[in-house]
């Protein structure tokens, strides 16, 4: 599943080098559109060798990509490594509970990180403007994830996007976006073919905070 976080910075300002008086007094601005993406690297994830460091994020007892999930995992990060030799790591979960583990047992949960900056000199900040963005930014990452990732993309094509965003109604959460992001479901293969979208409508989990909540960080 690829995770991706969205939304629009403040305007940004264009000025020039050397300027005569009056273009002091002027200003050119441009809308900066910003999303993150990430995903956890299949070829990491299947590893069962290899050295785990102090603070890497596992999922303990996990399935490979592709099996049928084990409901008896956890999430836990590496606190101590008990012997390279043999691979065995303590492993502290969520409530803060110590396992003692063999490198086998554990799933690496390393993400590749990417950071889209769309400009434009259109300043309107809306529905479409995101529509406009997205499809471009949806099409490079597939291409960059086929030529550079293959294992991650095994289709060719996105079939998972978690996409997050605040609640701000006029770029996101409205009917335009709602039916723009159910229709990729049936986009042209230029954009996407069978895409799952979970897409976080409640105000409580990712609320709107104007540059200040969890969604703007």
């Amino acid at each position: 599943m690829i995770s991706r976080n969205q939304d629009f910075a403040e305007n940004g300002s264009i000025k020039n080098k050397r300027q005569v008086q009056s273009q002091y007094w002027m200003t050119i601005s441009y809308t900066f559109f910003i999303s993150c993406v990430t995903w956890v690297q299949t070829s990491e994830w299947n590893n069962v060798t290899g050295k785990l460091e102090v603070g890497d994020e596992v999922t303990a007892y996990s399935e490979k990509a592709g099996e049928p999930i084990n409901m008896n995992l956890y999430w836990g990060t590496v606190m101590a490594i008990l012997s390279l030799v043999g691979e065995e790591y303590d492993v502290t979960d969520k409530n803060g509970t110590k396992h003692h583990h063999n490198r086998s047992d554990l799933r690496h949960r390393k993400n590749h990180n990417i950071v889209y900056g769309h400009v434009s000199d259109d300043k309107v900040h809306d529905s479409y403007a995101m529509q406009h963005f997205t499809t471009h930014e949806l099409c490079d990452l597939e291409s960059y994830m086929v030529q550079k990732f293959p294992e991650d993309l095994p289709s060719g094509k996105i079939k998972c996007l978690h996409t997050k965003s605040d609640n701000v109604a006029s770029h996101f959460k409205s009917r335009k976006s709602m039916n723009y992001f159910s229709r990729l479901s049936n986009a042209t293969e230029e954009v996407l073919r069978n895409v799952l979208l979970f897409i976080l409508l409640a105000r409580q989990i990712m609320g709107r905070e104007n540059g200040m909540g969890l969604a703007d960080a």
